[in-house]
């Protein structure tokens, strides 16, 4: 009788040490999780920086998985710079500020996440992180110079709580194929994509819709334009270059009718509805 008594003891002890763990990691990635977003998968192996390490000048620690939480808010000018051991980097719900060259010259660092609202990328944040794939995030500012020469970045993901692009942010990052950014921005620089050649896709927010179109002429690769108005406009003439008869114009669906029928926008090669694109959702614009 002792003998089935513990052995079912211990059956139980081993199902409610398997709900614990269970419990502890849905807990942590509910908290790296921002409302409505997809939850992130947080590595187990993550190093979690904290102030004493910022107090010690430890950024040149050798882990390959570096991460922030609003424990510590921001990093320090040039932290980071150089380091070439990180390779994927969590700013987690609550970090707010990656200071100005934080992690400049990181070349073997792959991966960027973001689950929270992030105030600044710091001028030359991320400059010359040749091996980054992709930014993917809110952001509020993107500052000078800040993904500079990221040649493997291929795509830009942003919100529409974007604020400021600043000039040259993703200048010369020859590999980037496709910027798309949320229905409003209030700052954008000319010089911000300089040195893009191989773009394939942009969006256009309402507030730049006349400006941006003069900004991306030069992307020849060009095949896709979304379009993200609430009326319909005549084509911008100072984008007398932009090579529409390559791109696929989409537009708000209630406005399609409209902007075939207008003699400025039938150089395009195509005019479609934005709910056909695949950053639309039921509730609108990637939402």
């Amino acid at each position: 009788m002792k003998k089935h008594f513990f052995g079912w003891t211990a059956i139980a002890a081993l199902i409610c040490t398997a709900g614990l763990v269970s419990c502890n990691e849905k807990k942590e990635e509910k908290q790296a999780t921002a409302d409505g977003k997809p939850v992130v998968e947080i590595p187990k192996d993550l190093y979690r920086y904290t102030a004493a390490d910022q107090a010690n000048k430890k950024g040149n620690m050798a882990v390959e998985k570096l991460g922030f939480s609003k424990k510590l808010n921001a990093t320090n000018k040039e932290e980071f710079k150089g380091n070439k051991s990180i390779k994927e980097l969590y700013l987690l719900d609550g970090f707010g500020h990656v200071a100005e060259s934080s992690f400049e010259g990181c070349t073997e660092l792959e991966k960027l996440v973001m689950t929270g609202t992030i105030d600044v990328l710091n001028d030359h944040a991320f400059e010359g992180c040749t091996k980054l794939k992709g930014v993917d995030g809110d952001i509020r500012t993107i500052g000078l110079a800040t993904f500079k020469g990221c040649t493997s970045l291929e795509y830009l993901r942003t919100t529409d709580n974007l604020y400021w692009v600043r000039d040259e942010s993703f200048a010369g990052c020859t590999n980037l194929k496709s910027i798309i950014l949320g229905t409003t921005l209030v700052k954008f620089e000319d010089g911000a994509f300089k040195d893009c050649p191989n773009v394939e896709e942009v969006s256009i927010p309402s507030d730049f819709r006349r400006h941006m179109f003069n900004v991306y002429k030069d992307m020849k690769k060009l095949n896709k334009v979304y379009l993200l108005v609430m009326e319909c406009y005549p084509f911008p003439e100072n984008s007398k270059d932009f090579p529409c008869e390559q791109v696929d114009l989409y537009v708000p669906d209630n406005l399609v009718a409209q902007y075939k029928e207008n003699e400025s926008w039938k150089r395009f090669k195509s005019i479609l509805p934005l709910s056909q694109s695949e950053y639309y959702t039921a509730e609108g614009w990637r939402k």
